[in-house]
């Protein structure tokens, strides 16, 4: 789900209309960080990663922080830069999941009452089964009985 708001988020805010003179003031604060690049070898695997040296787990390396509040910022400006509507996504984006959670219980439910119906009339047909066989013993019982024989097992 969380793909799905990103997904939603990056199209929506893509096919925002800028002016152009917005567009070329944010591309000049865009932040970009520096390439480092990182070799790790594993399983016979060599890979490389440039942006290794942003990994702080400590949250207290001064580089990455002020990388990140870096990108803070431009991201404040892109929304400065047009309507921000955060908030109008946000609760649109919550509805959309509560409907699809709601949906997909329902179909749950709604799977479950078919189990049960395809039970039922699994079952329906095996009494009309046997319904039918106790039909045909009846028959041969009364034969039997008019003939003057009675079946016995």
């Amino acid at each position: 789900m969380i793909k799905f708001i990103y997904s939603f988020l990056l199209i929506y805010f893509s096919l925002l209309l800028f002016s152009e003179t917005k567009l070329e003031t944010l591309k000049e604060l865009k932040p970009s960080p520096k390439k480092i690049p990182v070799t790790f070898e594993a399983h016979g695997v060599t890979r490389v990663d440039n942006y290794y040296w942003m990994r702080d787990d400590s949250r207290k390396d001064e580089e990455v922080l002020s990388h990140l509040n870096s990108e803070n910022d431009y991201l404040e400006n892109w929304f400065l830069s047009s309507e921000d509507s955060r908030e109008e996504l946000l609760k649109k984006l919550l509805v959309e999941y509560l409907k699809k959670k709601i949906l997909f219980r329902l179909g749950l439910k709604i799977m479950n009452i078919f189990e049960d119906m395809n039970l039922v009339m699994n079952m329906v047909s095996i009494f009309e089964e046997r319904i039918k066989i106790l039909k045909s013993l009846f028959c041969l019982m009364l034969i039997s009985l008019q003939k003057g024989k009675i079946f016995t097992n």
